[in-house]
């Protein structure tokens, strides 16, 4: 990434002060990876809260991931769209994953990368039909404990904002910058660190937008108050001219 150096500093200093305001999270078991990755792919687009409510709405009307599998894509679509932005991508991806994981395991599981070598086991993800940089790296980290950084369309944002990436980089280029530059003993924190320093961009970028859009109804309600005084008045001026001419 151009200017590395200088963002990696920025990224340790805001790293750094938003940690000191987070309380510590205890240690979590590896969670599964299939559902891991699942929950990667929803959340590449929305907020981890977001992401787990999706999962749920997806768990509650399906049987099981190979029933997800055979759905078609409006199907799942129409059971994440309240949660996830970009619901028909993000569905395509999901059904995708599911039908490559069938076809190379011959079941819907990735319990096998648990006994192969994390590089390897990136390399198998990262081939996967479908799987996102930040699906990818959210299941090597949270379930198979490899160094990595899942970076989602919040956090980019967040970290594009505060100056602390460049501008024109996309998420595969700031994962790999950023795993460059947090060593694996500090992802998790992290990542959890990091989610909440972009909840907080986001919240603060949604009070601007409200603000800007109070001011423009304000300034619109405005010209419409002067636009109705001009006309009383006009109004007025025509009354008296007439009375003027009767007398």
């Amino acid at each position: 990434m151009r200017g590395g150096t200088e963002y990696a500093k920025r990224v340790r200093r805001v790293f750094n002060q938003v940690r000191r305001d987070c309380p510590e999270e205890p240690p979590s078991d590896p969670t599964e990876p299939l559902q891991q990755l699942l929950l990667g792919l929803l959340g590449s687009e929305a907020t981890e809260d977001e992401a787990a409510r999706a999962w749920s709405d997806l768990n509650e009307q399906m049987i099981d991931l190979n029933e997800v599998r055979v759905s078609s894509v409006h199907e799942i679509s129409s059971m994440i769209r309240k949660h996830v932005p970009n619901n028909m991508e993000c569905a395509r991806n999901i059904r995708r994953v599911l039908n490559d994981v069938f076809h190379r395991e011959n079941r819907v599981s990735l319990e096998s990368l648990r006994t192969c070598g994390r590089r390897d086991a990136r390399q198998y993800l990262d081939s996967l039909d479908g799987a996102t940089p930040h699906a990818v790296a959210s299941v090597l980290l949270w379930s198979l404990g490899a160094h990595a950084i899942p970076v989602n369309r919040r956090l980019l944002e967040a970290l594009r904002a505060h100056g602390l990436v460049d501008p024109e980089a996309e998420v595969a280029e700031v994962q790999a910058f950023l795993e460059r530059n947090i060593p694996a003993a500090e992802a998790r924190t992290f990542c959890l660190t990091m989610k909440s320093f972009a909840d907080q961009n986001a919240a603060s970028a949604q009070q601007k937008s409200r603000a800007r859009s109070s001011r423009a109804v304000g300034s619109r309600g405005g010209k419409k108050s002067t636009a109705e005084t001009k006309a009383k008045a006009s109004k007025s001026t025509d009354r008296r001219r007439k009375k003027t001419s009767h007398s």
